[in-house]
């Protein structure tokens, strides 16, 4: 994921995001556990990334850029054969297959 630094610039990082639970099972807050993408990684999911902002990028209206941005992802997920979930362990391993 790239995230936007305060000072304008932008980094890559993987991060893993669970809830947290207060006594009555309502979430309370988030934790994150972060770490460096490989380069393998970071240049694969960069390309996942052009592909994505390419399908948004030809609708002018939020919503139709969101929905275009979310069937590019589930055609590439169907192309490889994948859930989301094993998509971003790919690319986490620094490659997609």
């Amino acid at each position: 994921m790239v995230n936007l630094a305060a000072d304008g610039a932008h980094y890559w990082v993987f991060a893993h995001v669970t809830p947290s639970y207060d006594e009555a099972g309502r979430v309370v807050g988030y934790h994150s556990n972060r770490r460096v993408p490989s380069r393998n990684a970071i240049t694969a999911a960069d390309d996942l990334y052009r592909v994505l902002r390419a399908a948004e990028s030809r609708h002018s209206r939020p919503q139709d850029a969101v929905a275009a941005g979310h069937a590019a992802l589930q055609q590439v997920l169907a192309e490889r054969d994948r859930t989301y979930d094993e998509l971003v362990w790919d690319l986490s391993a620094g490659g997609v297959r």
